[in-house]
């Protein structure tokens, strides 16, 4: 008779319990599958952390732009010229009398060529006027030499008839001829005094209008000179040529601007602003300008009123002499310090943070490998920081790299 014999059961709890051992590790493993895809996992070599600092934080505003000559000369075309040389180019050197290039005008030579001779037909008329008058009053001076020496033997004759009358010597009708003739000289020579002087005052008068002929002929000649002489275009400062908008051959017309010519021991900064931040730029505010390697401390001497591409110029001056490395025309940077806010909360400016936003920004859990979306108020930005108003507190770490590709995500955990 065949006997059944039983399992053992030692066997059987031991096969389930490897089965509900895989149960449960199979188990494990989908739920941290299923829950592990939900999760973020960000490499924290890759981020870029700060820690919010909190002390004085000094506000500025920045912006770009270049060195400006505060003394500037602008040199244009006296007359209608062409431009027949050009002897020195934008950034060169120049000094009182150097030549920067000359003009010429045919039709200006052919002017002082007739000028000049004008001038001595002018001057030879006047001579010859000259001439004519003197010899008229010497003519005159004589006729008057010779009525008053007639004058004085008729005075001699009379005065020897006089004694003679009362010897009956010489008749009362001789004496009064001799009288007569006296009286008659005497009023001759009166009549050519006056004569004499009417000429000499009509002499004076006719060579003065011959006169103003020469001025007028000098003046014109002087003027056309000066044209003829201002084709040569000299500088009539120190510094550097800045710009020379005209080229060989070039036809210009009187008025037109031939060169910009700017001082290189007075200079200022033209710094462009944003429109966004000129509000907080105020007259004699400190500024620090960066040229080459060189900080140079300044002030806010003007704030234009007009608005160019969203920015407003600001000339920034400067109290103290310039290095030699400080040229016009070259590019700077510029930081105004607008105000200093004592014990304020700041960190570096994350990138798309905008002052006076409230912005979404990754705080790291110190107790945990995650990071946390805290929205955090910020204020006035300063150079590269910005202020922080609310949100996180001194020494909270916070990502500031750009974070735009988890902006949905509300944890993200750090490995």
């Amino acid at each position: 008779m065949d006997v059944v014999k039983p399992k053992d059961s030692k066997s059987t709890v031991k096969a389930y319990s490897f089965y509900l051992l895989v149960a449960v590790v199979f188990t494990g493993v989908f739920i941290w599958y299923l829950t592990s895809e939900n999760k973020e996992f960000v490499n924290r070599d890759e981020l870029l952390i700060a820690s919010v600092s909190q002390g004085d934080l000094t506000l500025s505003v920045s912006g770009f732009g270049v060195m400006q000559s505060a003394e500037q000369k602008l040199v244009t075309a006296f007359v209608n010229a062409t431009v027949d040389s050009i002897e020195l180019k934008p950034g060169a050197a120049v000094s009182p009398g150097v030549v920067i290039m000359t003009l010429s005008n045919p039709q200006l030579l052919q002017d002082v060529e007739v000028a000049k001779n004008q001038l001595t037909v002018a001057q030879g008329e006047f001579r010859r006027v000259v001439l004519t008058n003197k010899r008229k009053k010497l003519d005159e001076e004589a006729e008057l030499a010779r009525l008053q020496s007639e004058l004085e033997g008729e005075l001699l004759r009379l005065k020897a008839e006089e004694s003679l009358v009362e010897k009956g010597i010489v008749s009362k009708l001789s004496y009064q001829s001799s009288l007569l003739k006296v009286q008659q000289l005497e009023r001759d020579i009166n009549t050519q005094k006056n004569r004499l002087i009417q000429l000499v005052e009509f002499n004076a008068e006719e060579e003065d209008m011959q006169l103003s002929q020469v001025k007028q002929r000098q003046s014109y000649l002087s003027f056309v000179q000066e044209q003829l002489d201002r084709l040569v275009i000299k500088a009539d400062m120190e510094g550097v040529l800045l710009r020379s908008p005209v080229s060989l051959g070039q036809s210009v017309s009187a008025g037109q601007e031939l060169a910009l010519i700017g001082s290189t021991k007075s200079l200022n900064a033209q710094i462009r602003i944003s429109q966004n931040e000129i509000d907080n730029v105020q007259l004699e505010q400190s500024a620090q300008v960066r040229i080459k390697n060189e900080i140079i401390s300044g002030f806010v001497r003007r704030i234009s009123p007009e608005v160019q591409d969203g920015s407003v110029l600001v000339e920034i001056g400067f109290d103290d002499a310039l290095s030699s490395a400080a040229r016009p025309e070259m590019m700077v940077e510029a930081s105004i310090t607008t105000s200093t806010i004592k014990e304020a909360l700041y960190i570096r400016r994350p990138p798309g943070v905008q002052p006076n936003r409230t912005a979404k920004i990754f705080k790291l859990n110190p107790d945990t490998d995650n990071a946390v979306s805290t929205s955090i108020r910020f204020g006035k930005e300063s150079g590269k920081y910005i202020l922080i108003l609310d949100g996180v507190a001194m020494n909270d770490q916070l990502i500031i790299s750009d974070m735009k590709s988890y902006k949905n995500k509300n944890t993200l955990y750090l490995r």
